[in-house]
């Protein structure tokens, strides 16, 4: 991620603040069931507030795909922030349509105005739209990135956005970055990265990256199921990116090399032939896995492995 001068020397006072925030929260039938990613950056938009600033909040829910989807909506958030800032919040629907450039135009210092979701728009992820960031923009004097967990996405608002306005590093964001660099600099041995998530372009470079610097690196979610494919097994109906099997074929070859991290694949999984609570689940070796089959959790051998591994480290990433 680009290096930012850091939240506590910007200038706020009487300034119009764009804060890209990292919430993306657990959700059911539209209500948030989880607040801690929002409370996580609560210090960074009280400050901003505290210091004299307008506060316009943006962030993404879920994968919408660049179009409107209401249970992917913004709006569940405003009670929760309205609560936690002690403050009123107003919404804005589409994140960078005439309402939002309205509402924006009129904020005061120490007011706040959430946009929907960033990800409604085609412009910020499908394609990454130099004229969305642009609109996005115009709504602010200053950008700050909370947004940790998104640094590695090239999206508007992510990279767009930042080269038009004079860009700061959140708290919450500065706080991961020190912890990594901790990580990084004077790791305290066993290290353990734990891998996750649906997608290999992302997390193959990490997995490349701590390959000599880790001692284990656990592999789950859907990137297992690749390193599964990978070993030769049949991974039936499951999610896999069968154009990242060479890839993590040549990681696993890597990994028996002298002084290289040992990359740990699940040897069971928990399976079921659908995705409905009724359907009945099973733990299998990943070699009786058959064709109308899917792979939904690691199995149960798999979690005593890893607990052993992770108990017994001292860094764990």
């Amino acid at each position: 991620m680009p290096k930012y001068p850091l939240l506590k020397d910007a200038p706020l006072k009487n300034k119009k603040v764009l804060l890209r925030a990292g919430f993306d929260v657990p959700m059911e039938n539209g209500k948030v069931v989880d607040t801690s990613r929002i409370e996580a950056m609560v210090p960074t938009m009280k400050y901003i507030l505290e210091k004299g600033a307008a506060l316009i909040i943006m962030a993404h829910q879920g994968r919408p795909k660049g179009k409107a989807d209401p249970v992917l909506s913004q709006k569940p958030l405003v009670p929760i922030l309205k609560k936690l800032l002690k403050t009123e919040v107003d919404f804005a629907a589409p994140c960078a349509g005439e309402e939002a450039k309205k509402k924006a135009a009129a904020l005061k210092p120490g007011q706040v105005l959430l946009l929907e979701n960033l990800r409604f728009e085609p412009g910020e992820k499908e394609k990454k739209d130099p004229a969305f960031a642009k609109k996005l923009a115009a709504l602010a004097d200053l950008y700050v990135n909370d947004a940790f967990t998104n640094c590695h996405r090239d999206h508007a608002s992510m990279t767009g956005v930042p080269e038009l306005l004079p860009a700061y590093l959140g708290f919450q964001a500065q706080k991961e970055v020190e912890n990594l660099s901790k990580v990084f600099l004077h790791p305290r041995h066993p290290v353990t990265l734990i891998v996750s998530g649906a997608k290999m372009e992302t997390k193959v470079p990490v997995i490349e990256h701590f390959l000599d610097k880790a001692d284990s690196i656990l592999v789950g979610g859907c990137i297992a199921n690749t390193f599964i494919a990978a070993r030769g097994f049949d991974v039936g109906k499951s999610k896999y990116e069968e154009q990242w099997i060479e890839k993590a074929q040549e990681i696993m070859l890597e990994s028996e090399k002298d002084g290289m991290a040992d990359v740990l694949v699940p040897r069971d999984a928990v399976v079921a032939t659908e995705a409905t609570e009724k359907a009945q689940k099973l733990d299998l070796p990943v070699e009786n896995i058959a064709g109308d089959m899917a792979i939904f959790d690691i199995g149960t051998v798999t979690v005593k492995r890893y607990v052993e591994i992770i108990e017994k480290s001292r860094t764990i990433v």
